[in-house]
């Protein structure tokens, strides 16, 4: 047994081991796919992955140091760019390039100057907005508001900064009634009809009866076959104890004996069969006379239920009912008017309401009566300024999108390439998910195109690297 389990053991290592060897060589293939190409990041990843495998393997370890190393020139240069491009005044770009270098180099040069050009550009970029509004429409009305930053005051020469008024018209109320046919079932009577239990128990004697009609003729059948058949039998045995005395009686190795010899064998043959036909037809005649005496039971039984079942019965006569619902409905309604300082005045409309049903008493159904129970106006009118509420909030997002998109456009209409990606960056800087997929690729290109592929960038990352909101 100890055997056994030490083998059992020695091939799980062995397992392992080649799958460990797999996954390592699988693994040293890919960085040296990337490290060919010279994207000399992914290659590290590979090489890295490789090792933890395969720490001690030597190869493996200085394919990882030659692909650090490349990636490490690039990251030099990159940090020159940087510095350059902030020097330049092309914040959006420094800020970038500072992000890859701190997150592959865990810098804190590079991840402090990251940080100070993310909050210098996005508080220039990030949605503002000082509204004015009702206290009906509750406290501190879109704090909890995705990409939308509410501020005391706008300052009007700030692009990214927005003064709101909000305001609404008092809830105009109105009522609506719906009439509605409804139908039920009742019970309106009884009628005396055949006892459905009574016809079906009917149906059950006939069967039986034919059932005992057919087992018992089968019965007679079988009967005169087993008669016929241990006739034969008794015969069969006769003529062979008629045999076996004349071949005793004869003298051994004549004629005669010989001969009777050879009947008494015929015999034995035919009796042997006799004995097969005789139990097949006795198995068939005790089977048949089980049948029938099952099936007699059952037409005593259904006979007696029979004589206690009444032939006639009771039965509930239904109807329909025929009734009227009211469906009544209270609206409160009015507008919601949103006067963006310099934009104009945009007006939204908003809508609540409160439904109930109510119907008549109806004895004959077992219906009671049901007043209908509105919603007083006093408690319409604070789920209006609920309504309203939403309705404002939905608004000022609208509008932040709108401005989002706007910066974006703005952004691709520019034909500078320096010009183009610095919007493009204040455009991604405005909102916690970046720029769209799109913008993304186009940015990513032009930085490889620049700078090459020995590093990835992933630009919605790099513009949010460090920042938690």
């Amino acid at each position: 047994m100890r055997t056994v389990s030490n083998i059992r053991v020695l091939f799980i290592l062995f397992a392992g081991l080649v799958t460990t060897g797999c996954a390592h060589k699988d693994l040293i293939d890919a960085g040296e796919d990337y490290n060919r190409q010279g994207r000399y990041e992914l290659a590290v990843a590979k090489y890295s992955k490789a090792l933890e495998l395969e720490p001690n393997n030597k190869k493996t370890r200085a394919k990882l140091n030659i692909a650090q190393l490349q990636l490490d020139l690039w990251l030099d240069d990159l940090l020159i760019e940087a510095d350059a491009a902030k020097q330049n005044g092309l914040d959006g770009r420094a800020l970038l390039l500072y992000s890859k270098v701190a997150k592959l180099r865990n810098e804190p040069d590079a991840r402090g100057l990251y940080k100070q050009l993310h909050q210098q550009l996005g508080n220039n970029v990030r949605y503002k907005v000082a509204a004015k509004y009702p206290a009906t429409l509750g406290k501190n009305l879109g704090h909890r508001l995705k990409d939308i930053q509410i501020i005391n005051k706008a300052d009007r020469n700030q692009s990214n900064q927005f003064t709101v008024k909000l305001s609404y018209s008092k809830p105009t109320f109105k009522t609506r009634t719906k009439l509605k046919d409804r139908s039920q079932s009742y019970v309106s009577g009884v009628e005396t009809v055949a006892n459905p239990d009574y016809l079906h128990l009917q149906d059950d004697i006939a069967q039986d009866r034919e059932n005992v009609h057919n087992y018992a003729e089968q019965y007679d059948h079988l009967y005169s076959d087993v008669q016929a058949a241990q006739r034969k039998l008794t015969s069969l045995r006769k003529d062979r104890e008629i045999a076996q005395l004349k071949m005793g009686n004869s003298q051994p190795n004549s004629s005669t004996y010989q001969h009777w010899h050879n009947e008494v064998y015929r015999l034995n043959g035919l009796v042997s069969n006799a004995e097969k036909s005789l139990s097949g037809f006795q198995h068939e005649y005790d089977d048949i006379s089980h049948k029938l005496g099952s099936v007699k039971a059952q037409l005593s039984k259904h006979l007696s239920e029979l004589s206690y079942l009444p032939p006639t019965a009771q039965q509930d006569v239904y109807s329909d009912y025929d009734y009227q619902i009211k469906e009544v409905t209270r609206l409160a309604t009015g507008t919601l008017t949103l006067a963006f300082k310099g934009e104009g005045v945009k007006s939204k409309n908003i809508s609540t309401s409160h439904t109930d049903i109510g119907h008549e008493s109806h004895p004959t159904i077992d219906l009671d009566y049901n007043p209908v129970k509105l919603k007083p106006e006093s408690r319409m009118t604070s789920d209006y300024y609920k309504e309203a509420r939403k309705q404002a909030e939905k608004a000022l997002t609208q509008h932040m999108t709108d401005y989002r998109n706007n910066l974006r456009d703005k952004a691709n209409q520019l034909s500078g390439i320096d010009e183009k990606l610095e919007a493009w960056v204040r455009y991604g800087l405005s909102g916690e998910k970046g720029v769209d997929e799109g913008t993304a690729r186009r940015m990513q290109s032009q930085l490889q195109q620049e700078f090459g592929i020995a590093g990835e960038f992933n630009i919605n990352k790099l513009l949010h690297l460090y920042i938690v909101r």
